[in-house]
């Protein structure tokens, strides 16, 4: 229960391709990514509006997703009906 109810904090704002994306090509999206959320600049400019940014890797983001679609139906159920 605590995995799903947790997980949308835990990589706030995902963001996503299309299945069957080359691996070259997912690999270049997720290194722009990074050094994106990390750019001094960014960083900087999120700490003057109080906003700031934690980079979750694509593959941290994978397993998480992969864990939360392996709950089982009833713990889904228990949690959604809380």
């Amino acid at each position: 229960m605590m995995e799903i109810l947790f997980a949308n904090g835990e990589i706030q704002i995902p963001v996503f391709a299309p299945p069957g994306v080359p691996a070259a090509r997912l690999g270049a999206l997720r290194a722009a990514f990074k050094r994106t959320i990390e750019d001094k600049a960014l960083v900087e400019e999120g700490r003057k509006q109080l906003m700031a940014a934690q980079y979750v890797s694509g593959e941290d983001v994978e397993r998480l997703i992969a864990r939360v679609y392996a709950t089982p139906p009833d713990v889904v159920k228990a949690t959604i009906l809380r």
